[in-house]
């Protein structure tokens, strides 16, 4: 990504290394000063898990429901 640049698409994992199911919210951020805008950030469930963001394939959600323990 680069400042201005429109339509990019990172990627990230997420880990439960708690006891405990749980919830997590998606939620992004913009921080002081930072040249990046991302007010308008959506994320993508890699549902076919090809490690790529693949349109009108992945799903679009806002959180991860009943992550598993370990997962």
């Amino acid at each position: 990504m680069s400042p201005g640049q429109l339509a990019a698409v990172t990627s990230f994992d997420i880990a439960n290394l708690s006891n405990a199911t749980i919830d997590v919210g998606l939620l992004a951020g913009n921080l002081t000063g930072d040249a990046y805008d991302v007010s308008n950030s959506k994320y993508y469930a890699d549902t076919n898990g090809d490690g790529d963001y693949d349109v009108g394939i992945d799903l679009q959600i806002t959180y991860l429901d009943q992550v598993a323990a370990g997962a």
